[in-house]
């Protein structure tokens, strides 16, 4: 967990959310002192936050391996399960093995890197990559491509991010109080992003989709929820495209439901991606989605269109325009598989010690 309300931190707290916790206690370690994404939610609803020193290097590091060995032998965990996005660092495995915890995890959610790696990050990704298997019980991945992109190979198990139906469903209310909220009138299209204000993310290109777009109905909106270091860069882009005044950045929203119904069109051209939750998320509301191609085959439904990215920011606006809206889309059943009750049952079965 780290501040950010991102797809992990969203990820981990659908499961602390739904999990049985008469079978299951959630302890949370992080390391600093700044404050978690959900961090008062997750003590409302009984879970333990546990901090560690954050030393400016982990790795090779005896005073920070031997802190984490005395917490573990503290505490004693049955499950240790890390959520990464590369296998940089898997110390906290490592010692996990060695505290002889029984159940030790780790589950990618990334297909790709999220920026480029120096090479002393390559070389001890690459370290891990052959050693790892000597430290854990279980590999997880969030799809096939994410588990071929951190191990090398696809013989883990997959545990789509699912979607809670209770919290991620069309309602006009919602709509309504999202479009009076920002006063935005029923008769203009709002187009959405969500996702981590980061270059992975493609959002420049975005922008320039959306101008494009703008071509073709002047009175369009673009809606953009989340945070990151790129939100500057954004803004002074949004200022020379000339669509600063088009342009709404919500920042992190914890509560998403009303955004989606607000809006009528999700743009998602992220440049890599482990699942896609948040597509997932927008389908459950009946919105139409239009993604890159390097979504996961694992994401497929008549609501989701896929766009090379080799395509021009003019092809993206023209293919979408045509498309048109969610006029016509307003209740919509999708596959178990994508559901939360499905990654549940899933989750159960892995965190069962033998």
């Amino acid at each position: 967990m780290s501040s950010n309300i991102g797809g992990i931190e969203n990820y981990i707290m659908s499961i602390f959310r739904n999990i049985d916790k008469e079978l299951y206690e959630f302890s949370f370690l992080t390391y600093g002192v700044e404050k978690l994404a959900y961090e008062d939610e997750i003590l409302a609803l009984g879970g333990t936050i546990y901090r560690l020193n954050n030393p400016r290097k982990r790795l090779f590091n005896k005073k920070h391996h031997n802190e984490l060995k005395k917490f573990y032998n503290k505490h004693h965990f049955d499950v240790v399960e890390k959520h990464i996005v590369d296998l940089y660092d898997i110390e906290s495995i490592k010692m996990a093995k060695r505290c002889n915890i029984q159940k030790r995890i780790i589950h990618s959610h990334a297909a790709g890197y999220y920026g480029k790696p120096t090479l002393f990050v390559k070389t001890c990704i690459l370290i891990n990559k052959l050693s790892y298997k000597k430290y854990v019980t279980d590999v997880v991945g969030c799809s096939k491509e994410s588990l071929l992109f951190t191990f090398g190979n696809d013989n883990g198990i997959v545990v789509n991010n699912g979607v809670d139906q209770t919290r991620f469903f069309y309602n006009e209310d919602d709509r309504n109080n999202f479009r009076k909220k920002y006063l935005i009138k029923e008769n203009v299209t709002v187009l959405l992003n969500v996702g981590r204000l980061h270059k992975t993310k493609n959002q420049i290109f975005l922008l320039d989709v959306f101008a494009s777009y703008q071509q073709l109905d002047k009175n369009a909106l673009l809606v953009i929820a989340g945070d990151g270091p790129e939100l500057d860069n954004l803004k002074l882009y949004c200022k020379a495209k000339e669509i600063a005044d088009r342009v709404i950045f919500l920042g992190n929203v914890e509560s998403l439901n009303e955004v989606y119904c607000g809006s009528d069109l999700f743009v998602f051209p992220s440049k890599t991606e482990g699942y896609g939750i948040t597509i997932i998320e927008a389908m459950f509301t009946g919105l139409k989605c239009f993604c890159s191609d390097i979504i996961s085959d694992e994401i497929a439904d008549d609501l989701v269109y896929k766009i090379s990215l080799d395509n021009s920011s003019k092809k993206w606006a023209n293919y979408i325009y045509a498309e048109g809206t969610r006029e016509n889309v307003r209740v919509t059943t999708h596959p178990s598989r994508y559901t939360l009750n499905y990654t549940m049952q899933k989750i159960y079965d892995l965190y069962k010690i033998s």
